[in-house]
């Protein structure tokens, strides 16, 4: 039965929709089509706007919330990601964690989005953490060890398990990620993945750990006088060839202490199933967190997709060309609680949403990020020393025999959506130092949204990403 239009003077849009399906959302364009006058820059603000008001969960997924190790560890990689979009999308990742005086954290450990840096825009694999969390964890012992194991909601034997599988569950995939050098979409689906340790001559490493890296995860040993003039230059070069030129050096700083070096790097690439037309690329209007409504580069299409909106969310999901790799995006409305589990509840509920032609704009992206991942392990309740924790399990270093301890945890990244088809990359690193210092209906997009990029029949998710503000080009 059909519930009629609804028209929204607040925002200027038309809602629409019927019971038992999606509700759509239409924005209101700024021109810029074909035969219209010049078009405005991209980034310029038409008005004030408000700021949207959304709270975005921080903290791990709780051990045994699910009887599904697969559910658990999923859902675990959406809390990983979530924490670490809620630092950027709320601060630029220039907060510390705390009370909201001291870091724009609410009590409940909920982040607000919005404030002075509220566009920001950040790119984030949960896989690629994951996998790194994990492979730490495995070098911890004692209570360091349950500390990881709280955050991943995960045993370290559980989490090698899982995690490893949803490193390896990409192989089908798997081609040269050079094929996106320059940003280049590939003809057909690319997912590489590439991983090594890097240990210094110094370390004697944990047979035991060393065992359980490369078993679970196939992952390449190099050794390497980390403390020579033509180190960083290696790790450099190797996070370059491996990200498809896409991030440029690893972001790990080496010095006399320097032990240990992991390294993963995730590149996709993949053609959308239906792509947008260039000629219907216009600017739009698109309303940013934290107020002001910017002209953006808005992609328009209309193209199979599964939709869906309600009072909370409105969302899509995009196949790739295949159809077995998806971008599910997912916009919140004012005062909605975005968590693991809402995430998890929004893509089971597009999966079950029947594909139609749907009108879809879409901003097109392009911008690198950075985060900190001890800062943000910090976010999610682990204790400020945590580096400095027991990891004997990495083994020692040979000179004094003394342990290596987690200095660096980082993990760069650039998303690129175009007309085309997506490309995206993520460089994760850890470092180990010796002890020292009605018309078709319509997908609008003109609010910060999620967008993941996952495989359709798991929905496990390779990247995530907040996009604050698409007008912010790299």
């Amino acid at each position: 039965m059909d519930k009629g239009f609804e028209v929204c003077p607040h925002w200027g849009r038309v809602v629409c929709g019927c019971i038992g399906s999606a509700i759509l959302v239409a924005g209101c364009t700024m021109g810029g089509g074909q035969g219209d006058e010049p078009q405005s820059p991209a980034g310029t603000v038409v008005e004030q706007g408000v700021p949207l008001n959304v709270d975005i969960e921080i903290g791990p997924l709780e051990a045994g919330s699910f009887d599904s190790l697969d559910d658990q560890a999923r859902v675990s990689m959406y809390a990983m990601g979530l924490s670490t979009v809620a630092r950027a999308a709320r601060l630029g990742g220039s907060a510390q964690s705390g009370s909201a005086d001291e870091g724009g954290m609410s009590g409940n450990g909920e982040a607000s989005v919005g404030g002075d840096s509220s566009d920001t825009n950040v790119l984030t694999s949960p896989v690629g953490t994951a996998t790194a969390i994990a492979q730490i964890a495995l070098g911890a012992r004692g209570q360091t060890r349950a500390e990881f194991e709280r955050l991943m909601g995960l045993s370290s034997d559980d989490a090698a398990n899982q995690f490893s599988k949803a490193w390896n569950m990409w192989d089908r995939w798997n081609g040269d990620p050079g094929q996106v050098a320059g940003g280049a979409v590939a003809e057909n689906p690319l997912v590489a993945r590439s991983m090594r340790m890097v240990l210094d001559d110094d370390l004697v490493p944990d047979p035991a750990w060393l065992h359980a890296v490369t078993s679970n995860w196939d992952s390449e040993v190099a050794d390497l006088d980390l403390q020579s003039a033509s180190a960083k230059e290696d790790l450099d070069s190797w996070v370059n060839e491996r990200s498809g030129g896409l991030v440029d050096a690893s972001a790990i700083q080496l010095d006399e202490n320097s032990r240990l070096v992991g390294q993963n790097a995730v590149v996709f690439s993949a053609p959308w199933a239906k792509p947008f037309d260039q000629n219907n690329t216009r600017r739009n209007e698109f309303y940013t967190a934290e107020g002001p409504v910017k002209l953006v580069d808005t992609m328009h299409a209309e193209t199979p997709a599964r939709a869906f909106e309600d009072d909370k969310w409105t969302a899509g999901t995009l196949p790739y060309k295949g159809d077995e790799l998806v971008l599910h995006i997912l916009m919140p409305h004012e005062g909605t609680q975005v968590s693991p589990a809402s995430i998890d509840e929004m893509v089971n509920v597009l999966g079950d949403v029947d594909e139609t032609e749907v009108d879809v704009s879409l901003p097109k992206v392009d911008f690198t990020s950075s985060s900190d991942l001890l800062t943000i392990l910090e976010d999610m309740g682990a204790p400020v020393d945590l580096g400095h924790g027991d990891f004997s399990g990495f083994g020692t270093s040979a000179d004094e025999g003394s342990a290596v301890f987690l200095d660096q945890f980082v993990q760069q990244g650039r998303l690129i959506m175009k007309e085309k088809g997506t490309v995206a990359a993520a460089v994760t690193e850890f470092g180990g130092r010796a002890t020292a210092p009605a018309p078709p209906p319509m997908l609008v997009f003109d609010h910060p949204y999620l967008a993941i990029i996952a495989e359709m029949q798991t929905n496990t998710p390779l990247f995530m990403a907040w996009i604050g503000d698409p007008s912010l080009v790299n």
